[in-house]
């Protein structure tokens, strides 16, 4: 059977990467973390937030998984696997970067980056996986068919880290809370028409071709490609320096989040008993994962 390094990639990253998908509205340069940073108090939180999984929620629940994984792939002899660090649990939260740069950012030193540049030296990466390993993992060979036993032995749906999903989850959908995600996205989205939000995002702009910056968008002025180099230039500090004092003048973080709020608010209030229930189911998987953690 042919090994598609292309098709084994893309099913690896799925399982190696976050149970959970991240919109990332802004696009600004990010780099892997090392550990979990808690939104500082200067980035305010959204109603929705309470019931979407945090970023060191995420962080449990992956442990727990890798733990479970690791339990399963040793029963196939590759009792010198070791799991990839879960640290860095999705520091870039939506927030940071949701309505452009934020409160919180230190542009003279970072730019529009969301973690100082030298965090990057200090993440280490995991081990490589060898073709069998990764077969075992996520159940799925390099052609993309399904892996269903391993010299012999029973492969579980989704390898080892599927199983590992099912078990955490117990029934539920791991580490995800849907209709919460769903209107995060859309409110989002919608809150970018609103024309409370133009008419900032208007000012901010006219702000900054006062500054010499054209962008019509803050969401443009982070996600600008000439920002990809390893670490900030003059012009992006310069630049991101600029959009900071603009965003504050014109208020627009605080009235695009207050817009977004609102309807965020509304949406719970027609949907609350169904994103209770995601919220215990969270609840649930949480209490399961700390179970896992104490048991080791």
């Amino acid at each position: 059977m042919g090994w598609d390094t292309g098709t084994w990639h893309r099913g690896l990253v799925l399982v190696l990467g976050l149970g959970l998908v991240v919109v990332a509205v802004g696009g600004a340069p990010t780099a892997p973390s090392t550990g979990h940073t808690p939104v500082p108090s200067s980035v305010r939180s959204l109603p929705i937030d309470d019931y979407l999984y945090s970023a060191a929620q995420v962080g449990v629940v992956e442990h727990a998984r890798w733990l479970l994984a690791q339990d399963c792939m040793r029963t196939f002899g590759f009792t010198t696997w070791s799991p990839p660090p879960t640290e860095g649990t999705a520091d870039a939260l939506l927030a940071d970067r949701r309505y452009g740069i934020a409160p919180n950012a230190d542009p003279r030193s970072q730019g529009y980056r969301l973690v100082p540049p030298d965090a990057r030296a200090a993440t280490v990466a995991p081990a490589p996986l060898t073709p069998a390993e990764a077969e075992v993992l996520i159940g799925q060979s390099g052609s993309g068919q399904p892996v269903r036993f391993y010299q012999q032995r029973p492969v579980p749906a989704g390898g080892c880290a599927g199983s590992a999903e099912q078990r955490i989850a117990d029934g539920g959908e791991y580490a995800h809370s849907n209709l919460a995600a769903q209107i995060n996205i859309e409110t989002f989205l919608r809150s970018k028409s609103d024309p409370t939000v133009q008419a900032a995002i208007r000012t901010w702009s006219a702000c900054m071709r006062g500054a010499g910056y054209r962008y019509a968008s803050p969401l443009d002025s982070v996600a600008d490609p000439r920002w990809s180099t390893p670490t900030p230039t003059a012009l992006e500090v310069r630049t991101a320096t600029a959009d900071l004092a603009c965003t504050a003048r014109t208020r627009l973080y605080r009235i695009w989040h207050d817009v977004e709020a609102g309807m965020q608010a509304v949406e719970i209030g027609r949907n609350r008993q169904q994103l209770n229930a995601e919220r215990a189911a969270r609840d649930r998987q949480l209490n399961h994962a700390h179970q896992i953690i104490a048991g080791r």
